[in-house]
């Protein structure tokens, strides 16, 4: 029988044999709690080794009684999710280096957060979730068929929520920051002959939307420039196209 360990506790996958009495086949992690009285609570912090989780319970114990260790706020990763969104559309919240995020991203993490993350952890305090958590997630998000990339940006929006989090005090540790995400498998791209694009646009019967196809098949133009595509762009006299706008 494994030696238990006060005030350490270790945590198996959700996937873990163990926790059908059988022998774990997971990477399990350990999480060491101490109390506060001043905050009336238990903190704690996971580690990846039992030995981390003892040197930080002992060096911890004396923290709290000098006052220089306190129970994170009780911020949920949907509220989390939620600031950090308007933040990032209004930009009063940037990235890296004080750029603002462009919007398309901003609407990819939205999407991302909200159909795949908030439901699985949104309710979670963000100082409860653990790395073992999020490679969970991982995990049933590769076994439910999602492809590499839908993963990767689900992650990438969790681990930039979580940064945040970080700097902010809300959180002592980035449990994103460390899981193993599928291997990108790069698509091969099809790339039509100046022959195929030819007889692609001839197949169209519409001459509006030949004229659309037109310009992302010679111009490789993307559909959000595209749409955003004004006659004033367009100068027929010397055959330029001026992008300078994207829709989202």
């Amino acid at each position: 029988m494994a030696r238990k360990h006060e005030g350490i506790e270790v945590r198996h996958g959700e996937r873990c044999r163990s926790r059908e009495g059988e022998r774990c086949n997971c990477t399990p992690r350990s999480r060491a709690w101490v109390w506060s009285a001043r905050d009336g609570a238990k903190l704690r912090r996971s580690f990846p080794t039992l030995a981390a989780a003892r040197a930080w319970r002992a060096d911890a114990a004396g923290d709290v009684r000098r006052g220089k260790l306190r129970a994170l706020p009780p911020v949920t990763v949907r509220q989390a999710a939620t600031t950090f969104l308007a933040g990032a559309e209004d930009e009063t919240i940037r990235g890296r280096g004080g750029r603002p995020y462009k919007p398309s991203v901003v609407g990819s993490y939205r999407t991302s957060l909200s159909r795949h993350v908030l439901p699985e952890i949104g309710d979670r305090k963000l100082g409860d979730v653990s790395t073992v958590d999020v490679q969970d997630l991982v995990d049933k998000l590769t076994a439910a068929g999602l492809n590499q990339s839908t993963i990767r940006n689900a992650i990438t929006a969790l681990r930039v929520i979580f940064r945040r989090a970080v700097q902010r005090g809300e959180a002592s540790l980035n449990p994103a920051a460390g899981v193993g995400l599928p291997q990108y498998v790069a698509r091969q791209k099809r790339i039509a002959s100046p022959e195929g694009a030819e007889a692609l646009l001839g197949a169209l019967a519409d001459e509006d939307a030949r004229a659309l196809w037109a310009c992302a098949l010679y111009a490789g133009l993307r559909r959000g420039e595209l749409g955003a595509l004004r006659w004033a762009d367009v100068d027929f006299k010397v055959g330029v196209i001026r992008v300078e706008r994207s829709f989202d």
